[in-house]
């Protein structure tokens, strides 16, 4: 069953969809070139925080700024609505590519979190390889902020063919710059929106992104494509977490926010089902938080044994859990659970 917005303590917050880089694998551009033109670019502001997150209604533990469009250091507004946040004794987690912002902004963060709270920093490789798919980053300026930073850290490292020569190096530098854990993410990239299994992506026309080679790297996902699933259990519901998109949006989790925008959705049938099953009234410029958590994601839950999403078969069904599967070798942290090593 799914639950109330009283048992909920976890909120994935997708506080802005603008980044500065273009990931290949990334639904808010096309393939590592242009920005989609239907993803309306927003802000969340901390008025608009505090309209949404009623203290008496919720009993927030935990914010995890994180994302499917966007990046949340590039909201201006972040460093404020943390501050309000952790005024109310909420922990915060906030998972960047780590190249935007300025030594100062990231020493003001650092004075504004505690040891209970944390940043990830997704870096995919090394100097030769991280650009080649976080696009546009720079990678001085990476090790500056995470230099600039002085608060629990995680290195997250997806592995490519292109970069997992580069494991060992890249922990041994994360140990060297002080990182709290050094994590390998074997992950679902190489599924498409179809939940079909890609051997590549092109990127941009200019060159391909391989899965890696080494087999205890590849997402086990990659062996269920073909299966048919059933008995749908939401993994963020077990664990008592919801997700809000910068469009307003709010989904058991982002795996359904993904489903709106980007060139492999637009005919996509999951995406004309999430609308009819909602109706638009899972938005929080819309409704308050309470009515969406506690009467829409009811009517999703109809759907689960008659006619469920394709998404929720492949993410959620009894053979296979995506979510699982993209951290279960991961070496260290992991996002589904609220830890913070030094």
């Amino acid at each position: 069953m799914m639950k109330k917005l009283k048992e909920i303590t976890d909120i994935e917050w997708e506080i802005t969809n603008k980044c500065n880089l273009s990931c290949p694998m990334c639904p808010r551009n096309n393939y590592g070139g242009e920005t989609i033109p239907e993803l309306k670019l927003y802000d969340f502001t901390l008025n608009d925080v505090k309209n949404i997150i009623n203290f008496d209604e919720i009993d927030l533990k935990h914010v995890y700024f994180c994302g499917t469009y966007g990046d949340p250091c590039a909201n201006n507004n972040l460093l404020d609505i943390i501050e309000w946040l952790k005024n109310n004794q909420v922990h915060i987690g906030i998972h960047t590519n780590g190249s935007l912002r300025t030594k100062k902004w990231w020493s003001k963060l650092s004075e504004v979190l505690d040891d209970n709270d944390f940043v990830t920093f997704s870096i995919d490789g090394l100097e030769d390889t991280n650009a080649l798919y976080r696009r546009n980053s720079n990678w001085d300026k990476i090790l500056e902020n995470a230099i600039s930073f002085n608060g629990v850290k995680h290195w997250d490292f997806i592995v490519f063919r292109h970069n997992e020569h580069q494991i060992n190096d890249a922990r041994k530098l994360a140990k060297k710059m002080n990182f709290s854990s050094f994590n390998v993410k074997n992950t679902c990239r190489f599924i498409n929106k179809k939940h079909q299994k890609v051997e590549s992506w092109n990127v941009n026309n200019e060159y391909e992104i391989f899965p890696p080679i080494n087999e205890k790297y590849i997402n086990e996902s990659l062996r269920f494509t073909d299966n048919k699933y059933s008995h749908i259990k939401c993994y963020y519901n077990s664990i008592n977490k919801i997700y809000i998109g910068a469009d307003g949006y709010v989904f058991p989790c982002g795996w359904l926010h993904d489903r709106l925008y980007g060139v492999e959705v637009k005919n996509d049938d999951d995406k004309e089902k999430i609308y009819n099953i909602f109706n638009d009234e899972n938005n929080v410029f819309k409704n308050n938080l309470k009515f969406i958590v506690d009467n829409c994601f009811t009517e999703l839950e109809k759907t689960f044994e008659k006619n469920p999403l394709k998404r929720c078969q492949f993410i959620c069904g009894n053979t296979n859990n995506m979510i699982k599967n993209q951290n279960k070798f991961v070496k260290g942290y992991s996002c589904d659970n609220w830890t913070t090593r030094k």
